[in-house]
């Protein structure tokens, strides 16, 4: 071809080779400009066709170039070749019946192209696809070819103007190709309009991965696209341009006419061109590949389609996508789980961001964009915390990967951090964070590009404080740790509180700690904790990164539950309790964690919420922030439908963050929409949490409470039963109040050293008692004289009876404390056994004047005993009618002191239980009754041994006299035996000592002892008669038995919880003895019998000789003593 632009010139001016060249209006004056030096150039139209050939010597001739691309010029110039016998080449593309044999075209048919473009579909695999063409006559027709052929296939068609302005291409591209996810395009433009069509799609963004483009054009150089499909005649990749193309054309035609022919006025054209190309068609089609700025021939076709090279498509794939696809609309998502700027993990970014993993999948399912998909590229590029520079670098290789929507880290400082490194970068793209809540991010003017899920930092304050104050609290401790995250809340909660006059009650300089605290640090900071003890403030705020040791501190110094009622705003609190800790560690932070409350966002709310909620917890564990990682999609996710849906361009940044500014979503947090002066949304619904523990999975859980809404109609619903962390379960007041103990209780301690004195004096008593007992029977004759014959029961024998049944109460009152008939016979009980502790509160002066009293009564009667038994009564017999002591002495004396043994023992043995202590030593233990009191301290120490002495002594006097103080009842017709009655003071004043022993340690074990003391009493009672009277024997075995029954069965339901198994028990147990016992009783012949007629009131008070004999019987005769009562109602039984 280069030697042929020196040889041509030379060549026709030796040959008779002349050509013609016709153009018209729409021949490109490039085009003309490039080949007009070939031949005679020519314009025409159809006002000057005749004019112009006529003045043209067309028999001069050889050759005709048709450069005019208008099919209406090629009937005229079918007749002008036909008859003058001259071919010509022609540009315009023929139609299906214009054949004329003289007529050479630069390429087929549009017959011929519909074959070639259905072919290379199928051999692509294009199933789906657009249409794109221009308004062209040709371009027209070749569509209407495609669709006849392969309608199913197409999509959509979009026609545009011939000579379309870019805003037109532009709106086109963005409205009907791009909102309508075409990722198939097949784009047929032979003219000039096909680089602006190009322009506009590449300035909307499509040039991306699985995106395929097949143009159908003239001129493959106006095709820049990486990764698009050109269909055009063959050689055009080797050209310049166009016009060099078309032109070296020609001059190849030129050539190989002029070296054909055979003679010199070239006559033999028309011949020589037809054996040129015998099928009238200058140039085959061939498929070109634009790539790396080149254009490659990939393909031709011949019978069939010849791939020649691999084909690259855009993003550099080599495959072409099979299926329906959608279009792909990428959200950035911040879900790593490493920082930058230190080595801590934190997968809870990764744990939240599920629900919007949720939600990304959930919308893909449904198809709820139909033709697009939405796809997540996790980035790690700051959560928690951020350093401008690393958060930069890290932005820096994916920018353009982000997509058209950041989901921004959780955390206030990390979604900052990464609002200013993108800033940073100029890169603008909307970003929604779900739990930001940092006061900055919500300034309109400074980041419009952000948007976060929250209210303004002062509206969650104000509404967590609403709920706060409707317990009537009105001060609290607060502590704040200084890490970012937590501590730009301290400015505006000290703020707020200031203004509504809510008390702080810790001192300025002991609210914060640092945020790397740890209990390494408690000595350091001891004071920030001591503080809070001693204002005995119950509310405690508390938002720290050291949430954990700071509940360590607070049960360190002495606070326990109860004490603190624990409120935070970080629902990651809950880790403290569920990660792996040492028990020590464990049980501390369970003090405080169990029930404590957490103040967060109120998710899954309205019947979307709880359709969403349903959903996710079939596939995940639902965890608090959930919900707001999944809106933080919806919002996004449905701006960009609404855009796609409007015909908008999604991909248009600003227009994506106005539109979901602007938009009003609902979501599973209920209706979303911003506030239109700031970032933050314009009011939600909260709650507050209880942290329990799910036993089902072993682990600790939130439990919703109370549901928070200060506008809506009802502002506080409360969601599950109030049980207050206090030891009473009630509502906690704002301060505990002072406490009666000079010391902190929850310092207290079990303490054996306390105890030693009580186990020393109580082995003492029981000694003490074994001589005492022996002594008692040795001096006194054992043996009884049995009652054969019938009597007539004395007052004495009636007071002696009763204090059978008095002592078979008091045997009940020693039996374990069963809840059940502790709360139904409790007061009875304790009146019937005298009993009076159970009367006596804890901690208070009564205690004392007990102690007292039973005290006094130990010496008035060892007093009276030594007096008696010494005959030093008859001294004071002339003072204060001491004469009547002797009538008193032997039947109400004795009476007292049988039924005084063991109520006042066990009085007086409260003053030496000291079971715990502040400290290690004896005197740091405190009083079990008396928490003020220091035990074996100045009036302890005193009140102790002075009480011991008595106790001694009174046991001693009790059991040597016990015996005596019958014998010299002359009256009294019933004995007991003196070894049985020895044996009785003794189990008497062991059952009472053992079982105040053991019930420190365990009721179970106190319940056994008592059972065990109760049942040898009854088997020595069946050994031993213990009175003289059979039928009183048989009596007390049986009460005996209904005891050690009762006791048996309060021991084992101190562990079983059934009320009607233990009243079943109780009832068969004892309706079993008395049926049995009462046969056996009946048996025993009743020898103690009254006569009637006698006043028992005249008779007590004849007893004590108030009234004269003669009014106490009436016609009745005196028997042989004044003691003898005839005609009593009574009669036992």
């Amino acid at each position: 071809m280069f030697l042929l632009a020196f040889i041509l010139p030379f060549a026709l001016s030796l040959k008779d080779f002349k050509i013609l060249i016709v153009s018209s209006n729409k021949t490109s004056p490039l085009l003309s400009e490039a080949i007009s030096d070939l031949g005679t150039l020519e314009k025409i139209d159809f006002h000057q066709e005749s004019n112009i050939l006529a003045s043209s010597n067309v028999d001069n001739f050889s050759i005709i170039f048709d450069i005019t691309k208008d099919k209406s010029y090629i009937s005229t110039l079918d007749s002008y070749s036909l008859y003058k016998n001259t071919p010509y080449i022609s540009l315009s593309i023929p139609t299906k019946t214009s054949w004329y044999e003289g007529r050479y075209a630069l390429q087929s048919s549009l017959i011929d192209q519909l074959q070639k473009i259905i072919m290379l579909l199928e051999v692509l695999g294009w199933n789906e696809f657009g249409i794109l063409h221009s308004s062209k006559q040709q371009d027209i027709e070749l569509c209407n070819l495609i669709k006849n052929q392969d309608k199913k296939k197409i999509i959509s068609i979009i026609t545009y103007q011939e000579e379309i302005s870019f805003k037109n291409a532009d709106n086109i591209i963005k409205t009907m190709v791009k909102a309508k996810g075409l990722s198939k395009l097949l784009i047929i433009d032979s003219g000039f309009s096909v680089a602006i069509i190009q322009n506009a799609i590449i300035s909307r963004n499509l040039i991306k991965e699985e995106n395929y483009f097949i143009f159908v054009t003239e001129d493959i150089k106006k095709i820049v696209i990486e990764g698009a499909l050109i269909i055009s005649t063959q050689g055009q990749e080797n050209s310049n341009c166009f016009e060099d193309y078309i032109k070296g054309i020609f001059e190849n035609i030129i050539e190989k006419t002029i070296g054909n022919s055979q003679e010199s006025s070239f006559s033999d054209v028309f011949e020589i061109i037809k054996r040129i190309y015998p099928e009238n068609i200058i140039k085959e089609y061939s498929l070109v590949n634009v790539w790396d700025g080149k254009w490659i021939e990939v393909g031709k076709w011949g019978e069939k389609f010849e791939k020649l090279n691999e084909i690259v498509y855009p993003g550099g794939i080599s495959y072409v996508a099979q299926g329906h696809k959608v279009m792909s609309i990428r959200f950035s998502i911040a879900n790593g789980t490493e920082e930058l700027t230190t080595d801590e993990v934190f997968n809870n970014a990764a744990i939240q961001y599920i629900g919007a993993v949720y939600a990304v999948y959930r919308s893909n399912i449904l198809n709820e964009i139909p033709n697009f998909s939405i796809e997540l590229f996790p980035t790690n590029c700051g959560n928690m915390y951020f350093d401008i520079n690393l958060s930069k670098e890290c932005f820096r290789p994916i920018l353009d990967k982000l997509g058209v929507v950041y989901l921004t880290s959780c955390w206030g400082p990390g979604a900052l951090g990464n609002a200013l490194a993108l800033k940073a970068h100029n890169h603008y793209i909307p970003q929604i964070s779900p739990t930001a809540q940092y006061e900055e991010l919500g300034n309109q003017l400074i980041f419009p590009e952000f948007l976060k899920l929250t209210v303004s930092i002062i509206e969650n304050i104000s509404t967590a404080l609403y709920l706060i104050k409707s317990f009537n609290w009105n001060s609290a401790i607060v502590f704040i740790s200084d890490n970012p995250i937590h501590y730009i809340l301290y400015s505006y909660l000290i703020a707020y509180l200031e203004e509504i006059k809510f008390g702080v009650v810790n001192s300025v300089d002991k609210r914060i700690f640092p945020g790397n605290y740890t209990r390494d640090d408690f000595e350091k900071y001891r004071s920030f904790f001591e503080e809070a003890k001693n204002s005995r403030c119950r509310i405690f705020i508390i938002h720290a990164k050291c949430f954990s040791h700071i509940l360590e501190g607070l049960y360190d110094v002495g606070i326990r539950r109860g004490d603190a009622i624990i409120i935070s705003g970080d629902i990651t609190v809950i880790d403290t309790i569920n990660e792996n800790i040492e028990k020590q560690y464990y049980v501390k932070r369970e003090e405080f964690i169990r029930e404590s409350f957490v103040y967060s966002y109120k998710e899954w709310n309205g019947e979307y919420g709880q359709q969403i909620f349903n959903e996710i917890s079939k596939k995940y564990q639902v965890l608090p922030k959930m919900c707001m990682t999944f809106d933080a999609v919806t919002v996004a996710k449905e701006s960009i439908k609404y855009l796609i849906d409007t015909g908008n361009d999604y991909e248009d940044l600003k227009l994506v963050s106005n539109t979901m500014r602007n938009s009003r979503t609902n979501g599973c947090l209920g209706s979303i929409f911003f506030d239109r002066n700031s970032n933050s949304i314009e009011s939600a619904a909260f709650k507050f949490q209880k942290i329990i523990k799910n036993k089902t999975l072993d682990k600790w859980v939130y439990q919703d409470w109370i549901a928070v809404d200060k506008y809506s109609q009802n502002t506080i619903i409360v969601l599950a039963d109030i049980v207050w962390p206090t030891k009473d379960g009630s509502s906690p007041s704002t301060f505990k109040p002072k406490q009666t103990c000079p010391f902190d209780q929850s310092l207290s301690k079990f303490s054996s050293t306390g105890l030693i004195p009580l186990w020393c004096l109580s082995i003492t008593i029981l000694i003490v008692m074994i001589i005492s007992s022996y002594k008692a029977y040795k001096k006194l004759d054992s043996k009884i004289n049995p009652l054969i014959q019938e009597k007539t029961p004395t007052i004495s024998d009636f007071i002696f009876i009763s204090n059978l049944y008095f002592w078979f109460f008091q045997f009940l009152s020693l039996s374990p404390k069963n809840t059940y008939f502790d709360n139904i016979f409790k007061d009875i009980l304790a009146l019937l056994s005298l009993n009076f502790m159970n009367f006596l509160d804890k901690n208070s002066y009564n205690f004392w004047v007990s102690i007292c009293i039973a005290k006094g009564f130990c010496i008035f009667w060892t007093v009276i005993c030594v007096l008696v038994s010494n005959n030093l009564h008859f001294i004071f017999i002339k003072y204060l009618s001491c004469d009547k002591i002797l009538d008193l002495s032997p039947k109400l004396l004795p009476y007292f002191a049988d039924l005084s043994l063991i109520p006042i023992l066990t009085i007086l043995l409260q003053l030496f239980i000291c079971k715990e202590s502040i400290g290690n030593n004896l005197t740091d233990s405190f009083l079990n009754n008396d928490c003020t009191k220091f035990c074996y301290e100045t009036y302890h120490l005193k009140m102790a041994i002075g009480t011991a002495i008595t106790i001694i002594f009174f046991i001693i006097s009790i059991t040597l006299y016990r015996i005596m103080w019958e014998k010299s009842q002359i009256s009294l017709n019933l004995e007991t035996n003196s070894l049985y009655l020895s044996f009785l003071s003794f189990i008497q004043v062991s059952v009472v000592v053992i079982k105040i022993n053991l019930e420190i340690y365990s009721e179970i074990y106190a319940g056994i002892s008592v059972c065990v003391c109760i049942l040898v009493l009854l088997l020595i009672g069946l050994k031993i008669n213990a009175f003289n009277y059979n039928r009183l024997n048989k009596i007390w075995n049986m009460l005996l038995m209904i005891s050690l029954c009762h006791c048996i069965i309060s021991t084992l339901f101190l562990k079983i919880n059934s009320f009607l198994f233990w009243t079943v028990c109780e009832c068969l147990s004892i309706g079993s003895v008395l049926l049995i016992g009462s046969f056996y009783i009946k048996k025993a012949p009743c020898l103690l019998k009254s006569e009637k007629n006698v006043k028992i009131s005249k008779l007590f008070l004849f007893q004590f000789g108030k009234v004269e004999q003669k009014y106490a019987f009436e016609d009745s005769e005196i028997r042989m003593n004044s003691y003898s009562i005839r005609n009593s109602s009574f009669r036992l039984r």
